[in-house]
């Protein structure tokens, strides 16, 4: 996991991350297509990142598009995970990280969507890559402890029927990928919309949530 030299500033309720990356961290991104990055912020940040999350769950609702997200394949309720819009906090994240990815990616970019996804039955995510407003995504926990996102750099490029056809396939290994986590003062940076991903099914207990920061490159 690499590190980063200073923390963000939380001033107020506005956060802001002003570094650039490290050339190695870079270079981690554009070479494998992901990079797991901590101290990006400050634990003043973290807080109000999770006392934001649990006051928008009230409001959260299955995803009106985008990928499957459902949780807990073999359930018979294939109760789904929840989201919601981001609020201030988040959604000054979103933007006020803008400069860092397009330094770490070596493109020009625009914030595209922001969300909290909450899991509290099962933090199950089927096989798939993100939709094409997804260049870059960025994952965060905010909420519990959820088990890593295994990425899957051996299936980049694969269609998304196909994918659904891997998964469905009783003989995949669910535990395959590379496991990466999201920490809390920092996040898993990657190219969701190429790099396949999912997270095995595993039940818990209590409200569990990411916040996931999404960014399109620019034509």
């Amino acid at each position: 996991m690499f590190t980063v030299d200073h923390t963000a500033d939380l001033i107020g309720h506005q956060p802001a991350v002003s570094r650039l990356p490290a050339p190695d961290a870079q270079q981690r991104f554009l070479t494998d297509n992901y990079v797991v990055l901590d101290g990006l912020w400050n634990v003043e940040l973290a807080e109000a990142l999770q006392a934001e999350a649990t006051a928008q769950r009230a409001v959260a609702g299955p995803p009106s598009d985008g990928p499957v997200i459902r949780v807990g394949g073999a359930r018979t309720s294939q109760r789904p995970a929840v989201m919601t819009r981001p609020g201030p906090v988040l959604a000054e994240l979103h933007g006020s990280l803008t400069s860092f990815l397009r330094a770490l990616s070596a493109r020009m970019l625009v914030p595209s969507q922001a969300t909290y996804t909450y899991y509290e039955v099962d933090e199950e995510v089927r096989l798939h890559v993100d939709t094409p407003a997804c260049d870059v995504t960025l994952i965060t926990e905010v909420l519990g402890k959820l088990g890593p996102l295994h990425l899957h750099p051996e299936l980049h490029g694969t269609a998304t029927d196909e994918l659904v056809q891997i998964e469905g396939n009783s003989d995949w290994d669910r535990s395959s990928g590379l496991p990466v986590v999201y920490p809390r003062l920092g996040a898993t940076i990657f190219r969701g919309r190429v790099l396949p991903h999912h997270r095995p099914e595993w039940p818990v207990e209590g409200m569990h949530a990411i916040a996931a920061l999404h960014y399109r490159f620019m034509l």
